[in-house]
């Protein structure tokens, strides 16, 4: 037993190069890199992190004649486990008295906040792996070079977007062909606008050009039949957040002064790329009622939409709309006209019928315009739509163009660091090709076991849940009868859609789509008239179910309740999140408490109202609410009074700990969904570890595997956050995983006996509400 231990020793030293690498973590992600030294002190610390681990697991393979020892996990899997967990880990901190700091303490040493970032996060760090994984793939070299390739539309896509050199080369003159479509201009023909239609402008703007100007709409799921797909209309149109309109701050106000620049700087551009004369005077001044047109407009615009509320149940029958019932709601546009040139004749008629989510928005939108000074609603109209169009294309023009925009973007953010050209192209295409991009992902480095290993231990999950949803005390007989039968009937998909990943699938996907390998902004527009069809497409043919509401490389799992269905996309198959090579307490500990917490939102309180079908029905009977209700009180009454602090700096130049105070009531209903979670995971590992026996412990840890099993939960949610941008987001309802881990911890009694923690103790919770 021993010279086999020694064996698997050795291996796992010689697997160290392999081990080491291929982990995104200690890596520093941004423009700033680790330079030779660091790099070099780095490696020299891993070397003797992993020979003090050796020595351990000698002694403890029987080498000196210490204490008998637990069986320890010599693998590779097991030695990058025990690597990550240690380093991560502040063993100095009671496990008892704050367990995130515990498991995570160190995170910060190995994660560090570049410029131009706010934070760290496990799951952003895995984001920023696949998506190096993603750039390699864009520019290697094409795989299969014929015209109905998908992958060489998406490279040559990409390609033209990098193409410095032909959009300097073309400056502000695509744009221009863009305004004479809808034109004629205020600034460049003041007197031809008597004539300009506003309807067909408007439909151009926002079908042809892809862009939204006085509302937005969109093709959706019909909440009341799942078969079909509905258009929903909501607000839109603005240039900026509308709270920088109205506010009088003088933060506000350099905003507001910046975007006005933008536009001054914009137009300027643009007539002088039409061959006029920017310095004319007659020119200038246009140019100045340009400015003052589009931000007035725009600011009655914000105002608004600052007071007005969402439609209530916008898609119960009685408050949907036929489209030719919407002039009695808003009567300055011709619907008909509009949705017709969207998605054609044949497809939507004045019968056809939408749902409208701010009902009171569109009707005082129509007002506004509808009482506009009639000397100059033309004007501030052809000015208000031409800039929604220079806004949206000044950043696929030249450099000129492109720097107007990053200064408004460096005055709006206070952050002097933009996108950049690459950045910019790479979210151009997951926004527009992000099936291609999928399927090139999976291709490159994806293997098909790891998917049947994932999809194993979600159907664990969902036994485990199914089983012991048994236990609820507040859930009635016949509710945990379709509890159970609808956790087993959840669809899992898993990794990525084997169909859509083949070459015949994508070049038939994008057969219509052209795209030129030299000229980004024609480019843009097949795009946009691709994007056109596909929206016809969805609301004429429905919802096809088979499809994926997510990317294969997004890191993120979903249980999408309208379809019944379990989303975990192979974006979230890496460590330490889940690889084949790691221990099982390490794969539920993580991905499993990830999936289970969304497993469970299948029969909680919000998935209560979808039957297994997706239709919208509330399955609880009324005794199972209301004795739900008494036992989230319980949930809501433990978070009430509890606060999360930040250091911040203040104007003294010293520094504050500023308190934010739990959102109680709200928080309580993703509170007990993460202590569920963590508990489903938790016994669906023990069940494999009762029909697989018991496995080995990963070594220097010194911990058992149901303590590890929570360690790994935890380092799920390790994080480095900027305190002010901490503070932030908590102030908008996001609190720090470390609140969330300690205080969803201090719930489980499992927890609470795997880590001995006294009565009293900040982990072990006086009252444990136990709803699942």
């Amino acid at each position: 037993m021993a010279n086999s231990d020694k064996v698997d020793i050795v291996n796992s030293v010689n697997d160290v190069e392999k081990v080491i690498p291929s982990s995104n973590f200690g890596m520093t992600f941004g423009d700033n890199k680790l330079s030779t030294r660091e790099t070099i002190l780095g490696v020299v610390a891993v070397v003797f992190f992993l020979i003090a681990i050796v020595v351990i697991a000698l002694f403890a393979a029987g080498v000196g004649n210490p204490p008998p020892a637990p069986d320890l996990c010599l693998t590779k899997g097991c030695m990058r486990e025990a690597s990550r967990m240690i380093n991560f880990m502040n063993a100095s901190v009671n496990p008892c008295d704050d367990f995130h700091t515990f498991a995570c303490g160190n995170f910060p040493n190995f994660a560090q906040i570049t410029s131009g970032n706010n934070e760290r996060t496990v799951l952003r760090d895995a984001a920023t792996f696949n998506e190096g994984k993603l750039r390699r793939v864009l520019g290697a070299p094409l795989q299969r070079n014929v015209d109905w390739s998908y992958e060489r539309k998406a490279k040559e896509l990409f390609s033209s977007c990098m193409n410095g050199y032909e959009n300097q080369k073309a400056g502000g003159k695509p744009m221009i062909d863009l305004v004479n479509q809808i034109g004629p201009w205020y600034v460049f023909n003041t007197m031809g606008i008597s004539n300009w239609d506003f309807q067909n402008a408007l439909q151009k703007v926002h079908v042809d050009f892809w862009i939204n100007a006085l509302f937005s709409y969109t093709v959706a799921p019909d909440e009341l039949d799942t078969s079909k797909r509905v258009v929903e209309i909501d607000y839109s149109g603005l240039g900026m957040y509308w709270g920088y309109y109205i506010s009088t701050s003088s933060y506000a106000a350099k905003v507001q002064d910046a975007y006005k620049g933008f536009m001054r700087t914009v137009a300027g551009y643009m007539v002088r790329d039409n061959a006029m004369n920017p310095t004319d005077n007659t020119v200038k001044i246009n140019i100045e009622q340009f400015v003052n047109d589009a931000y007035q407009f725009e600011y009655q615009l914000a105002n608004v939409t600052a007071y007005t509320q969402p439609s209530p149940d916008p898609h119960a029958p009685g408050n949907r709309k036929k489209i030719s019932e919407l002039n009695t709601v808003a009567d300055q546009v011709n619907w008909v006209s509009f949705f017709q040139y969207m998605f054609g004749s044949n497809n939507v008629n004045g019968d056809t019928y939408v749902v409208l989510l701010e009902a009171d928005y569109l009707q005082k939108m129509s007002n506004m315009i509808k009482n506009w000074d009639p000397n100059s609603k033309t004007r501030v109209l052809n000015n208000y739509l031409m800039w929604r169009l220079m806004q949206a294309y000044a950043q696929d023009l030249s450099w000129e163009y492109v720097h107007a925009n990053r200064e408004f973007y460096v005055a709006r953010t206070g952050r002097a660091q933009f996108l950049g050209t690459y950045r910019f192209c790479f979210n151009y295409m997951k926004s527009k090709m992000p099936d291609a991009l999928g399927a090139l992902f999976v291709q490159d480095h994806f293997a098909d076991n790891a998917k049947s290993e994932v999809d194993a231990i979600v159907s664990r999950l969902k036994q485990t849940i199914a089983t012991r949803i048994q236990q609820a005390t507040w859930m009635d007989a016949s509710t945990k009868k379709y509890a159970s039968s609808k956790m087993q009937s959840v669809v899992d998909k898993i990794a990525y859609d084997t169909a859509a990943v083949s070459h015949d699938y994508l070049d038939r996907k994008y057969d219509s789509l052209k795209i030129n390998a030299t000229n980004y902004f024609s480019n843009i527009l097949s795009m946009n008239a691709f994007e056109k069809n596909d929206w016809t497409n969805q609301l004429v043919r429905g919802q096809d179910k088979t499809k994926w509401r997510y990317n294969t490389y997004d890191v993120v799992a979903h249980m999408y309740n309208p379809w019944n269905e379990i989303i975990v996309p192979a974006g979230l198959f890496q460590f330490p999140i889940y690889t084949r090579i790691m221990p099982q307490h390490a794969r539920f500990g993580a991905m499993g408490s990830i999936v289970a917490h969304e497993l469970m939102h299948g029969i909680d309180e919000y998935g209560g109202y979808f039957l297994k079908n997706g239709t919208v029905f509330d399955w609880w009977s009324n005794k199972t609410t209301v004795d739900y209700l008494k036992s989230k009180r319980c949930v809501s009454d433990y978070y009430t009074n509890m606060t999360v602090g930040f250091r911040i700096p203040n104007s003294e130049g010293t520094v504050e700990t500023r308190k934010v105070p739990i959102n109680a009531r709200r928080y309580a209903f993703e509170g007990l969904t993460e202590t569920a979670g963590v508990r489903m995971a938790y016994y669906a590992y023990k069940d494999w570890v009762s029909q697989n026996g018991a496995e080995k412990q990963v070594p220097g840890l010194n911990k058992n595997n149901e303590q590890a099993f929570f360690i790994s939960y935890a380092q799920t949610n390790c994080f480095n956050r900027n305190e002010g941008y901490g503070y932030s987001q908590a102030m908008q309802g996001s609190y720090p995983e470390s609140f969330k881990v300690n205080t969803a911890l201090a719930q489980l009694d499992e927890f609470v006996q795997a880590f001995s923690c006294p009565a009293g103790s900040t982990m072990n919770a006086d009252k444990k509400c136990n709803v699942y």
